[in-house]
């Protein structure tokens, strides 16, 4: 579940409302989602969920494919890392400290995803 809400720090941090072709969906149909993401680099986000008691965590995903089995654009897609974190801070400040490869599984090639700021952000 994906909430709507910016706090002053995450404003702070650079988190805003993104409309992003859906995270995570299992159609084959590409829609989109607005959601509350700060934008790491052109292929990956962290983005603001509610877990399932409904408390406030981020995920990190990245846009791309995988260098095994999947070709061309009809495999690129979001790839989440498999876990949930609640320090947006901390894992923002590693991410740009090491950058996306050490911090992301080998294997996935990232590519530019589309986005559209959201007014009001």
């Amino acid at each position: 579940m994906f909430t709507q809400q910016i706090t002053e720090g995450e404003a702070e941090m650079g988190f805003q409302r993104l409309c992003l072709e859906e995270l995570f969906g299992g159609s084959a149909e590409r829609s989109t989602k607005v959601v509350v993401a700060r934008i790491l680099s052109t292929s990956d986000v962290v983005v603001k969920i509610l877990n399932p008691l409904g408390d406030i965590q981020y995920i990190h995903a990245r846009w791309g494919r995988s260098r095994e089995g999947e070709n061309g654009l009809e495999g690129v897609r979001w790839h989440p890392i498999n876990m949930m974190f609640t320090n947006a801070a901390d894992f923002i400040q590693r991410f740009e400290f090491r950058g996306a490869e050490e911090e992301f599984p080998p294997g996935i090639i990232g590519a530019p995803f589309v986005y559209t700021v959201v007014e009001g952000s």
